[in-house]
């Protein structure tokens, strides 16, 4: 006799049309049922289908939605056995499978050959705006990230080259601090009016960057707006970076007294701050880094 998956609660039952002796429920959807049998598929590729179904079970979602997601389920990971198009169902809906898929089922196994792919229909939401004119001001939105960006890592670039000056960069910059100051005083009276600038700059930064991101719509692409939330973050950073740049020139200064221990803390997050500022940075520049669904 024909075994089965019920797409009620996943046990095997005999035959696809007749209730489940699990559950008690009967067929909900004849072609799917028909389809979910030892006719197409081996018992072990049935019982790893029906473990998806029991996980849906638990999602309290309505029949329709969880009918809409297992058959999306399947065709990512059972491409043998169904062609479904999600493209094809209301925008509001899509949203709603794609999200309980990838929360709930995309970690379960498949057929050997499961590499997934994304349906065209939310490639165009990610990379586009929702119309022309939406698309147009979008567009403008971008072609001032560039100079944007520009004047967020000259700033950068200061703090850096500050940091070196005072003798805090790496062992040859060191080196060299170490020589120049023997043969002339540092002036750090100088270094200070710089540290205190570059704060005030990055503060400045911070101020243009979240005017900027306000125009940001939700009918713009999520590309976008993934994107204007990484350079939220950029500034984030850089006032920290010039924050911290400050205590070392003030502690190089003798303007504040820090034991070393903690100056060597200090050094370190101001590493991990450029190192993210940095990272920040080049997905703002290059967001082809910034992938669907967020798996970059």
């Amino acid at each position: 006799m024909t075994i089965s998956v019920c797409l009620t609660c996943g046990d095997f039952k005999h035959g696809a049309i007749g209730e489940c002796p699990h559950c008690k429920e009967s067929c909900c959807n004849t072609e799917l049922s028909l389809l979910l049998t030892d006719h197409y598929l081996e018992k072990s590729e049935l019982k790893q289908i029906g473990k998806a179904i029991a996980v849906l079970n638990k999602t309290g979602l309505d029949r329709d939605t969880k009918t809409n997601v297992l058959l999306y389920y399947l065709s990512r990971k059972w491409p043998k056995i169904i062609d479904f198009h999600i493209e094809e169902l209301p925008r509001d809906v899509v949203e709603v499978v794609d999200g309980v898929y990838r929360s709930h089922l995309k970690k379960l196994p498949g057929q050997q050959d499961d590499k997934l792919k994304t349906p065209p229909i939310l490639k165009d939401r990610w990379c586009k705006a929702v119309n022309e004119e939406m698309q147009a001001d979008e567009d403008d939105w971008k072609n001032g990230l560039p100079e944007l960006l520009r004047y967020g890592l000259n700033i950068a670039k200061e703090i850096v080259k500050l940091k070196i000056a005072v003798g805090e960069g790496a062992v040859f910059q060191r080196i060299k601090y170490i020589i120049k100051s023997v043969f002339s005083p540092i002036d750090y009276g100088a270094h200070i009016l710089t540290v205190d600038s570059l704060v005030k700059d990055a503060h400045e930064y911070e101020r243009f960057v979240q005017r900027y991101r306000k125009p940001v719509k939700n009918g713009w692409s999520e590309q976008t707006k993934r994107r204007a939330e990484y350079l939220g973050g950029t500034y984030s950073r850089l006032v920290e970076m010039s924050m911290l740049c400050q205590k070392i020139v003030y502690c190089k200064a003798r303007k504040i007294a820090v034991i070393p221990i903690d100056f060597q803390r200090i050094k370190q997050e101001f590493a991990v701050s450029y190192e993210a500022y940095v990272e920040l940075y080049y997905v703002v520049a290059r967001p082809e880094k910034i992938q669907i669904g967020g798996e970059e």
